[in-house]
């Protein structure tokens, strides 16, 4: 006969917070299985905003390339999205705000360094800068960031108790 096992406070503590990160790393798993259709709902609702925002720009007599924009405004919403959610992940793991702040410091970077190749691949013509933005850029919408910053974190504090 199978009887229950009563866990302790930590114990249960520890199943829930393994309980959590499982449930963000689903969701991490849906959301890129499922980019096309969160990016064309993105792209929707960004697109109703800049046709208004448009309106009132053409009133002023501005000249701006709506089609161009949305799509940039789109991507950008959903990388917010995922490193949101890896972000949660590192959160929920570690429960500590100091390693949080530092993945977020790690993606701002991440996120800064694209946005600034993409800036100077469009203003200097250059292909080539513009393709290894996109490298980052596509690092920066992996869990590869997840992946290694939780084993780096821990072999730190290991060696760092030794």
């Amino acid at each position: 006969m199978l009887t229950r096992k009563i866990l302790k406070y930590k114990q249960l503590i520890l199943a829930r917070n393994w309980a959590i990160v499982s449930v963000f790393i689903v969701v991490i798993i849906i959301v890129g299985h499922h980019e096309a259709y969160i990016k064309d709902l993105i792209y929707f609702f960004c697109s109703k905003v800049l046709l208004l925002l448009s309106r009132n720009a053409q009133a002023k007599g501005l000249l701006i390339d709506y089609e161009i924009l949305t799509v940039r405004v789109v991507n950008m919403f959903y990388r917010l999205l995922y490193c949101s959610i890896c972000l949660l992940i590192i959160q929920t793991y570690y429960r500590k705000i100091v390693i949080t702040k530092l993945a977020f410091l790690l993606y701002i970077a991440l996120l800064s360094l694209t946005l600034g190749l993409y800036f100077a691949a469009d203003q200097l013509q250059l292909d080539q800068l513009h393709t290894v933005a996109f490298r980052i850029d596509t690092l920066l919408v992996s869990p590869m960031p997840v992946i290694l910053f939780i084993p780096t974190i821990y072999l730190q504090v290991k060696l760092k108790n030794k």
